[in-house]
Parts: C-alpha cells; sequence; structure tokens
C-alpha cells in the first residue's frame, strides 16, 4: 500500500512538473511542455491544470484546455467549469468555449458578458474572438456582430468576421456588406469571403 502511494506521488510530482512548463515565457519550452502532456491521460492531470493554468500566459492556458480535452471527460468538464470562474477573462472565454463545444451551451453567458466588456484593450478582445471560432449561438453571435463597426480595429474586424464566416451567420449580412469597401485589405478580404458564403456575393 504504502509503495503504491509512492507510486502515485512521484506519477504526480512529474506530471506538476510538466505542467509548470506551460508558465513559461519561452515557446520553445512551453510547447514542449504541451507536447508532453498531450502524451498523458491521467485523472490527476486535470485538478494539477486548474493550478497551473491561472498562472500561465494566453498561450499556456490554451495550451492547457486543449491537453483537458484529452483526459477523462468528467473530470475534464468539472476543471473546465471551474476555469469559466477565472480571474482570467481569456480563461474565462476559452473554457466556455470548449464546454460549449461538447454540448454546455450555458456556458454562452459567459462569453457574451466578456464581448460586451468595454474596459477590454483592443488586443485581448480581438484575441477572445478568435477563441470562439464555430460557436453557433444566437447571443454570441449578436455579440460578435456588435463588433462589425468600420471604426472598429481591422484586427478585431479580422476575428469578428472570421466568427460570421464559420457561423454561416446570414444575421450578419448587413454589416458585413459596410465592411466590403474597407480600407484594410485583409477586413475587405473576409467580408467578401463571409459574402461569398452567406450567398452576397
Amino acid at each position: 500500500m504504502l509503495l503504491a502511494c509512492a507510486v502515485l506521488a512521484q506519477a504526480d510530482e512529474r506530471l506538476e512538473k510538466l505542467a509548470a512548463g506551460l508558465r513559461s515565457e519561452d515557446s520553445q519550452a512551453r510547447m514542449a511542455a504541451y507536447n508532453a502532456l498531450n502524451r498523458e491521460r491521467s485523472a490527476a492531470l486535470p485538478g494539477i491544470l486548474l493550478k497551473v493554468l491561472p498562472d500561465c500566459p494566453d498561450l499556456g492556458q490554451y495550451y492547457g484546455i486543449l491537453v483537458l480535452q484529452r483526459q477523462p471527460p468528467k473530470a475534464a468538464r468539472a476543471v473546465l467549469r471551474k476555469l469559466t470562474l477565472s480571474a482570467s477573462v481569456h480563461l474565462r472565454v476559452t473554457a466556455a468555449a470548449y464546454l460549449w463545444r461538447m454540448g454546455d451551451t450555458k456556458t454562452a453567458s459567459v462569453i457574451v458578458k466578456a464581448l460586451r466588456d468595454e474596459t477590454l484593450p483592443t488586443a485581448r478582445k480581438a484575441l477572445l474572438l478568435l477563441r470562439i471560432y464555430g460557436i453557433r449561438d444566437a447571443g454570441v453571435l449578436a455579440a460578435v456582430r456588435e463588433h462589425l463597426t468600420p471604426d472598429a480595429a481591422p484586427t478585431v474586424l479580422d476575428a469578428a468576421l472570421y466568427n460570421i464566416y464559420m457561423a454561416r451567420d446570414k444575421g450578419a449580412r448587413s454589416a458585413v456588406k459596410s465592411l466590403a469597401a474597407h480600407q484594410d485589405p485583409s477586413v475587405r478580404a473576409l467580408a467578401g469571403a463571409c459574402l461569398l458564403v452567406l450567398g452576397d456575393a
């Protein structure tokens, strides 16, 4: 019994060291940690990630949530739900998006609240929009459409248009049309692609 406990403790310690690599500011070290963790499947790993991810940079948080998807479903879902309450808006939205894709559609409210937070910097808002691609929720799509204004930053417009494209959101047609002649070439190209899939080119 004592030997078994010692073996489990060593295994948990190894996973904790691997997970700590997601905190690294070095991109190669962070990627190495992700690759190693992605080969693991352990009932202990979701709890370890719950402790580590709030202290990670954005990409480390994203990698951690990708790893969670490969863990035992019940434990992974429980941790993702807790992460939707994180102080980090990036972690909240990324966890909520993955829960929504797993069928927990109530988490859409977390995404909507974040997208409508007018205090968020432009770069933050663009990143959040990139994390929610493919979500076909009426409330989320309405919040995405609110960013389709000609005076919005091109990075925000690119990310919002990508969401419209992925969701085939016909409700965004008029807003997308208003961007078809935008001065930024990337925005114009994405607006054109959206109009094609919306049947309005």
